[in-house]
């Protein structure tokens, strides 16, 4: 997939300047989240995505591309 290469590659080389900020990404996957509740659904993978993405807005990288997601990944890893 196209996407993924790009994203992919972004990543590997730590190239963050954003096309979609990780802040937004995290509030989208809130959003699916609060909506899902609303309607009794349990979304595990949505959960793990909104987790990791808001762990890569609290480490600092709101502002950067949603491929940040790697630093909040990495440091998981460490952990």
């Amino acid at each position: 997939m196209p996407y993924l290469q790009l994203k992919g590659k972004a990543m590997i080389e730590r190239s963050l300047e954003p096309s979609f900020k990780a802040l937004l990404a995290e509030k989208d996957a809130r959003l699916v989240l609060e909506a899902a509740e609303r309607s009794d659904l349990d979304l595990p993978l949505v959960e793990a995505v909104h987790e990791t993405f808001a762990r890569a807005v609290e480490l600092g990288h709101g502002d950067e591309d949603l491929a940040a997601v790697i630093e909040a990944l990495g440091r998981r890893a460490r952990a």
